[in-house]
């Protein structure tokens, strides 16, 4: 009601940075849940060490500043630095590109990319998995794991689509089966043919039904709000991380593995059987090619210790 009546903006001379966040990221419901999350969980840094810095008050000074206290308080790693710096560029940006400041303070502001800590599954480590028998209350969760690993979807995305996102397209030799739905992250349309090795995995018996793929969620939840639904993800979330990791250890393969690494599978090992990174783009939703340039930067890496076996003195 505040943000449909315009009774929460934030006049130009009021630009109190933890006040703007709030109102104009945290409030926007045109922003995913995670998203809006992130922002708050920045706000309440921001509240905690400058409660009354304006925007056009952090310049390179103030941000020198903060990186120290985000290092003694939180110690963080350079990864959440990087992105806690970008969040600090995207306020200020945002009110000098919309009108609210007449000077960018942060003219000159240089952000080190830091490297993601992208864990993914290798070839030889998913044959393993799949060769592998859940017992049968880790059935749903093995599943979900592996369709992510040849779909690169996201747990959000695993834990809504349906069998009616599901049809099948006769052709000469056999039915391909494709999946239509809309990324809850990125709101994208995404249309995706399920490779056959996966096909398995549906009960074919419910295409086209309206019932979940995997049963994360209770009928009931689909009726909740966007927010409250998203809690609930993230809560079955969790609970699928706890039961793929007894999985792991009953295949005796590494620990720690969470469940976004399926998708991280799917990326790095699409770009090692040859796909090119404007398909890989597509395949996983990314808004950014960008984003995607990232999973070249993990295969590298995984080339560049291969290579090092080769110091042999």
């Amino acid at each position: 009601e505040l943000i449909q009546n315009n009774t929460n903006k934030i006049s130009a001379q009021n630009l109190n940075a933890v006040e703007y966040c709030k109102t104009h990221f945290v409030l926007d419901l045109n922003l995913s849940y995670g998203t809006r999350k992130g922002y708050n969980s920045f706000a309440k840094i921001l509240n905690a060490y400058d409660p009354k810095i304006s925007l056009d008050k952090m310049d390179l000074n103030w941000v020198a500043g903060f990186k120290e206290h985000l290092i003694k308080v939180y110690k963080i790693n350079p990864y959440t630095m990087s992105c806690r710096l970008k969040t600090v560029r995207r306020l200020v940006k945002h009110a000098y590109e919309t009108g609210k400041l007449s000077k960018y303070p942060l003219e000159g502001l240089k952000i080190k990319q830091a490297k993601a800590n992208r864990k993914f599954l290798t070839i030889d480590q998913l044959r393993i998995l799949r060769a592998h028998t859940p017992t049968l209350n880790l059935r749903n969760t093995y599943n979900a794991f592996i369709f992510s690993c040849f779909t690169g979807l996201r747990f959000g995305d695993l834990a809504t689509i349906k069998y009616s996102n599901i049809s099948i397209e006769n052709s000469s030799e056999k039915d391909e089966y494709i999946l239509y739905f809309t990324m809850g992250k990125t709101k994208r349309q995404v249309r995706i043919h399920i490779n056959q090795n996966i096909v398995p995995l549906l009960d074919k018996s419910k295409i086209s039904k309206d019932e979940p793929v995997f049963s994360f969620l209770n009928a009931s939840d689909f009726d909740l709000s966007i927010d409250k639904l998203a809690m609930k993800i993230e809560s079955a979330n969790a609970l699928a991380n706890k039961r793929f990791n007894e999985i792991m250890v009953n295949a005796k393969l590494p620990e720690g593995i969470s469940f976004h690494c399926a998708r991280h599978t799917f990326a790095c090992l699409a770009l090692q059987l040859g796909v090119d990174l404007m398909s890989l783009r597509d395949l996983i939703g990314h808004t950014d090619l960008k984003v995607t340039q990232e999973y070249l930067k993990v295969i590298d890496s995984q080339k560049k210790s291969a290579i090092q076996k080769f110091d042999i003195r």
